[in-house]
């Protein structure tokens, strides 16, 4: 029988090697150093080649940081504060968490999720 087991700071004790890991909908409610923290955690325990994905709701390279973002349906009622939260990044903060770590940064890009995700495959690259 094989226990899951991962903390808060992205601790892992799978005792396997892995090619493929997804974090889907994790990176949205996480700071970039956050990020950084599993990216780097995360490699340990994936083979040179292996493909992260991880999904994160970006935000156009000239969507000023000091805006607010109303809601772009009743159905979505809350503003976005560029600070207050950290549900969306610039597509260039998903490649900057990499910049440390052994991982390549490529957008997939948009990907049919309901509240409009988009997705990054991370690869990681040999030590």
């Amino acid at each position: 029988m094989t226990n899951l087991h991962s903390t808060d700071r992205f601790d892992n004790d799978f005792g396997v090697a892995f090619d493929v890991a997804i974090a889907q909908s994790v990176f949205t409610h996480l700071p970039l150093n956050m990020m950084r923290l599993c990216l780097y955690r995360v490699a340990k325990v994936m083979r040179p080649g292996g493909r992260f994905y991880v999904t994160f709701f970006e935000r156009d390279p000239d969507f000023p940081l000091d805006q607010v973002k109303a809601p772009e349906s009743a159905s979505d009622s809350r503003d976005l504060w560029t600070e207050r939260n950290s549900f969306w990044y610039y597509r260039d903060d998903m490649r900057w968490v990499a910049e440390r770590s052994p991982w390549q940064f490529g957008l997939i890009g948009e990907w049919d999720h309901p509240r409009g995700q988009v997705m990054v495959e991370y690869t990681r690259l040999r030590d």
